[in-house]
């Protein structure tokens, strides 16, 4: 694209013009050079002189060479605007780059978006819902808090601008956030003390939990009531079953597509010539692979929310009220849940089903969010005496 005379100068071009001028940017800390930046922009655009520098707290201390370079560089991008003749270089420097992919292949990673108040207003608008406009920063962020549940996250909150960037991600169809994950504190083995264990287990109901190759798992308590949850029930509810008949019948649908890329070149190479290759490929079909993987996202994004639901049920049905197991019921009681069979060791002997790990993920955070009355223990039926249950490692002899 052809360079049409500019009317002002953007902070990128002053940034590298400073850089590469005699005030070189070592001379500077980062906060005094931020702000020689600001200010000599600012004269700029203004058409300002740079002769009063009390104005400037932290360039107070700047060296007579160091002013001249600054004046002349103001001085001459003045002259060259007013003339009409200002014609920066484009440059994509790392700041002001943003880097993404032309193709839509499924194994592309997502990309990076920001949202400020202004837009996620705009967003809501557009999408019917009715939010407040914020009058104050702080107003701001207690609306992100509400719109994006973000408050367990552990963000901190430290500029209004860089409050949310790189937090949220999308794939074109649905959008997930990048969130810090607070550091575990290890837990200490006089922490929990016996006695109040043992007094808590006596006043709860006691889940025993046992996966299986057949069932995610298999639970029963002191009355002998059984809660189970199935593998085809759980690949049916959590949508994998869907997905997978949906693609299969993508790929019958489209033959020669799906033929077509799996054929393709990798992209994995060391070899420039067969790289360019390949992406040439793939830029010439572009069309094409687009066609073929445009639902994908979409169908990921479904299953993704039937997975949540699905561990949300089998959770619920050993904690609270469940829609297969008494839904109109709630139930408030303290419960106890001992998770046997819970595999510590590094290579597990048998095979597990894909829901058991996200089901120990699941029962452990609604632990920890019950404040103290569900109580969750892993246990090994063969290994129980070697198997410390603080620390989770078998570092205990054959204690018999």
């Amino acid at each position: 694209m052809e360079n049409k005379p500019a009317n002002s100068a953007t902070k990128a071009y002053v940034r590298r013009r400073l850089c590469i001028s005699p005030s070189s940017k070592d001379s500077f800390s980062k906060n005094q050079f931020n702000s020689l930046v600001a200010a000599t922009q600012r004269c700029i655009n203004n058409k300002l002189p740079f002769d009063d520098l009390s104005a400037y707290k932290k360039l107070k201390h700047m060296s007579s060479r160091d002013v001249e370079a600054v004046q002349k560089l103001i001085k001459n991008t003045i002259e060259y605007i007013k003339k009409g003749i200002f014609q920066p270089e484009k440059y994509t420097d790392p700041k002001g780059s943003r880097f993404f992919s032309l193709l839509p292949l499924a194994q592309v990673s997502n990309r990076h978006v920001t949202l400020t108040v202004r837009e996620i207003i705009a967003l809501a608008i557009k999408a019917g819902v009715a939010i407040p406009r914020p009058k104050e920063d702080k107003e701001g962020k207690l609306l992100f808090h509400r719109c994006f549940y973000l408050r367990k996250a552990g963000i901190r909150l430290n500029f209004a601008a860089r409050d949310f960037r790189y937090t949220l991600t999308t794939d074109g169809y649905s959008c997930c956030s990048f969130m810090e994950k607070r550091v575990k504190k290890k837990m200490k083995a006089d922490a929990i003390k016996p006695s109040r264990v043992t007094a808590k287990v006596a006043d709860s109901i006691v889940w025993g939990i046992d996966p299986g190759l057949h069932s995610v798992f298999t639970a029963v308590d002191q009355q002998g009531t059984i809660r189970t949850t199935s593998a085809n029930e759980y690949y049916q509810r959590s949508g994998n079953t869907t997905f997978r008949n949906s693609l299969q019948r993508l790929q019958q649908q489209q033959p020669d597509d799906h033929a077509f890329v799996e054929a393709l070149p990798t992209l994995k190479t060391s070899n420039l010539d067969d790289f360019m290759r390949s992406v040439a490929i793939r830029l010439q079909n572009l069309d094409r692979m687009r066609r073929f993987y445009a639902v994908l996202p979409k169908w990921r994004f479904k299953r993704y929310r039937s997975k949540q639901q699905t561990l949300n049920e089998m959770s619920n049905q050993l904690i609270g009220a469940s829609r297969k197991y008494h839904p109109d019921t709630m139930q408030n009681h303290n419960v106890t849940i001992a998770f046997g069979d819970a595999g510590f060791s590094a290579k597990p002997g048998t095979r597990r089903l894909g829901g058991v790990k996200a089901l120990r993920e699941r029962l452990t955070a609604d632990a920890m969010a019950s404040r103290g009355r569900v109580l969750y223990f892993k246990t090994d039926e063969y290994l129980t005496s070697q198997v410390c249950n603080t620390c989770s490692t078998r570092t205990l002899g054959n204690i018999k």
